[in-house]
């Protein structure tokens, strides 16, 4: 829509915001939230400790650890000690004197820029010129710091809270790169935070609170608007995303919207995956269609093969756009050797066997589903449009 102003519009990932604001601090790593999807989807063996990992980390109470700490680093952060300017002279800048230069004199700077200023104070008020000289004075002041070190102050928060050691990461996942990058924009307030005009979130249900902090630091000037199904989380985060927007981004006036018409599928693809949903809420359609047809199979292959079936019944149909979706990427790549689509079918039509963290937003004329949890059924049934098949283990 150019006469609307798209061109002007930037697309950003989740995972752009974590690395805009973390592009001064070298050599940061984290692991991005589709990584971190896939390997809590496998079965392998550090699956089960990513999980719950990821489990704290998406809820309210782990956003609450991070804020806390926020303000327990703004009263801590400098541990003052006597300042010797000349020690033959005795000269010196007393403990005291730093300690109400750093948290009273100088509070309105941002936390990490402090040093810098009482180090040139000091220089003024003892007319110390010689450069060398002011910035060992600097030097000196930074040692006072617990760490001038974001991801580093991150970790010693596991410390200052032993009841979350546990939850200490090995690596960095999705949440502790936001968590790390709410710590940032805190401690250095950078010119940069606030300068969008709007934000358009979707898929806002997947959000977890820790992330939405980050928006609300990062975007602090900007209006926004959320888009989100709650029936359609797919990674896993607690609670109610609406109540948790309002609860951190706090924005006035705060307008809540309800679409209750599903435009994407038939009826009866609608109503097969509510059934799956705990609310049992009705879902409005539009359109009539065939019912979802369900099959067993007992193993990937055997699942690759009723799919081929029913992929080839779809193209003699006419659709050209079919998607088998399953648990994780790794599933997909067995299930897509198992089906073996010939070149003369796969050429002429668009498809793709993906896991469901991918499929999620997107929409196919057919979709098969195979070994799907409950939990995720609904969302996995309304990528469907026109007819669907689900595939379940056993």
């Amino acid at each position: 829509m150019p006469d609307l102003g798209e061109e002007n519009v930037e697309r950003i990932l989740p995972e752009d915001v974590i690395r805009d604001v973390l592009k001064d601090v070298e050599g940061y790593r984290f692991t991005d939230r589709l990584t971190q999807q896939e390997l809590i989807c496998t079965e392998a063996e550090e699956s089960a400790g990513c999980k719950r990992l990821a489990s704290f980390k998406a809820t309210m109470r782990f956003r609450e650890y991070v804020t806390e700490y926020i303000g327990f680093l703004r009263g801590n952060i400098f541990q003052p000690e006597d300042l010797y300017l000349d020690e033959e002279l005795g000269t010196k800048v007393e403990a005291e004197v730093l300690k109400e230069l750093f948290y009273s004199q100088y509070s309105d700077l941002p936390i990490m820029s402090r040093t810098a200023a009482i180090a040139k104070q000091i220089g003024e008020r003892y007319a110390i010129r010689n450069q060398e000289t002011l910035e060992k004075l600097r030097l000196e002041l930074n040692y006072m710091m617990v760490s001038l070190s974001v991801p580093a102050l991150y970790r010693m928060m596991y410390v200052q809270y032993p009841e979350i050691a546990d939850y200490a990461p090995a690596q960095d996942s999705w949440e502790d790169g936001c968590a790390v990058a709410i710590l940032y924009l805190a401690l250095y307030e950078p010119e940069t935070a606030g300068r969008k005009f709007y934000l358009i979130a979707d898929e806002a249900q997947d959000f977890t609170p820790v992330f939405l902090e980050l928006l609300s630091r990062a975007y602090k000037g900007a209006n926004m608007l959320f888009v989100g199904d709650v029936n359609q989380k797919v990674f896993g985060n607690e609670g109610n995303y609406e109540a948790d927007i309002r609860k951190i981004i706090r924005r006035r006036p705060f307008r809540t919207y309800r679409l209750d018409t599903n435009y994407r599928s038939t009826k009866q693809i609608a109503e097969y995956g509510a059934r799956y949903l705990p609310s049992g809420d009705a879902i409005r359609c539009v359109r009539e269609g065939e019912p979802p047809t369900e099959l067993k199979a007992d193993t990937p292959e055997h699942a690759g093969a009723a799919a081929k079936n029913y992929i080839l019944q779809m193209v003699q149909k006419g659709y050209r756009n079919i998607a088998v979706i399953c648990r994780s990427a790794a599933e997909a790549s067995l299930l897509e050797r198992a089906i073996g689509l010939e070149y003369s079918v796969s050429s002429k039509i668009n498809f793709r066997v993906l896991p469901l963290y991918l499929a999620k937003g997107l929409e196919y004329d057919c979709a098969a589903l195979w070994d799907i949890p409950d939990e995720l059924m609904y969302t996995a049934c309304t990528r469907a449009m026109h007819e669907l098949l689900v595939i379940k283990k056993g």
